[in-house]
């Protein structure tokens, strides 16, 4: 996935657009992708997860608003990023590694995030 496969995708399927902090939205995406990958990454090599999972359901509030937090993982499981058996989170599809790959070659960096949503 090129850089403007990525853009398109963010701002069509996922709805983004450039109004308030989309920087920020795009690193709890990212994020979020990076959990489902190092949680299969754990459940192949039998480690227990419990201690990522916990820290994961407070990242996206589950504490505080589990509605968000079940919508938030639903809805990556929509756009066909994750899917799951029985419960979620459950794992990343094979589109869902795609995305976080081409997500992590834009760079760690608010500037580099920034350059990357302005269309640089």
């Amino acid at each position: 996935m090129d850089k403007d496969e990525l853009r398109e995708f963010l701002y069509g399927d996922m709805g983004m657009c450039g109004c308030g902090q989309p920087e920020n939205f795009f690193k709890f995406l990212r994020d979020s992708l990076r959990f489902y990958k190092k949680r299969q990454e754990m459940w192949e090599t039998k480690q227990d997860s419990m201690g990522l999972y916990e820290e994961y359901m407070k990242s996206i509030g589950m504490e505080e608003r589990p509605g968000l937090a079940y919508w938030w993982m639903y809805w990556l499981d929509h756009v066909d990023l994750t899917e799951h058996g029985g419960c979620v989170p459950g794992w990343l599809t094979h589109f869902g590694v795609i995305v976080l790959e081409a997500m992590e070659e834009i760079g760690e960096t608010e500037e580099e995030i920034e350059d990357f949503l302005d269309g640089h």
